[in-house]
């Protein structure tokens, strides 16, 4: 996972937690590999996921998510800067879509 996509797990995990999230409750994931590991071993309220991810993009990673019975009605936010992957987004049944503040 690269520095920058690290950091941004870091805010993104400290702004959840300003938002009443519990630190313990939040799981991050470096890849949609682990992602799909980590949804078969903790209960989620909530899936936030970047496009750009090594081993399996983030498409990739909600269609896996949708198949799944079990995990198909947990939302999904997608956070990336990656703004011409909307038309993905509403085909493949994401709730919602986060770009962050460009610099």
């Amino acid at each position: 996972v690269s520095q920058s996509r690290y950091i941004a797990r870091i805010f993104l995990t400290n702004d959840l937690r300003e938002l009443g999230f519990q630190k313990d409750n939040i799981k991050q994931a470096g890849d949609g590999v682990e992602g799909l590991q980590i949804l078969e071993n903790f209960s989620t309220d909530l899936i936030i996921t970047d496009y750009n991810m090594p081993y399996m993009n983030g498409i990739d990673f909600v269609k896996k998510v949708k198949e799944n019975p079990q995990f198909k009605k947990i939302p999904i936010v997608f956070y990336t800067g990656e703004g011409s992957i909307l038309y993905y987004c509403l085909r493949e049944g994401i709730e919602a879509l986060s770009l962050p503040p460009s610099s």
